[in-house]
């Protein structure tokens, strides 16, 4: 089985968000979770990433595609966990970002498929 080096996760494991807050930092609810001002982790939902984990959409506040922006330029990659119900995220493997962007037209499909407007 593939574990996180760093942070000791097990692919197709479950974890409480307590679990990943307390390995990765970060608050508890957003997806992009962040410490000392880095992305250290990501918590999806297939509601709102029906193509996690291969597309990562980001809502469109300011403060999400600033930390999506930052995370993006960093190259780095980070454990990326999904929602499989209430309390029960499976990390999926450390993902970095390939591509990025802020195009409408390019998003189109993707929020449609999602059901979401904003991204």
């Amino acid at each position: 089985m593939e574990t996180a080096a760093m942070t000791g996760f097990e692919k197709g494991t479950g974890y409480t968000r307590e679990q990943i807050h307390a390995s990765l930092g970060g608050g508890k609810r957003g997806f992009l979770l962040t410490a000392a001002g880095r992305v250290t982790g990501l918590c999806v939902t297939r509601a709102k990433n029906p193509a996690a984990p291969d597309v990562i959409l980001v809502d469109g506040s300011r403060e999400a595609v600033e930390r999506a922006r930052r995370f993006a330029a960093t190259g780095a990659a980070v454990p990326l966990f999904i929602k499989r119900r209430p309390g029960d995220w499976e990390y999926v493997g450390d993902r970095l970002v390939r591509s990025f962007t802020e195009d409408p037209a390019a998003l189109g499909d993707l929020a449609a498929q999602a059901g979401r407007g904003g991204v």
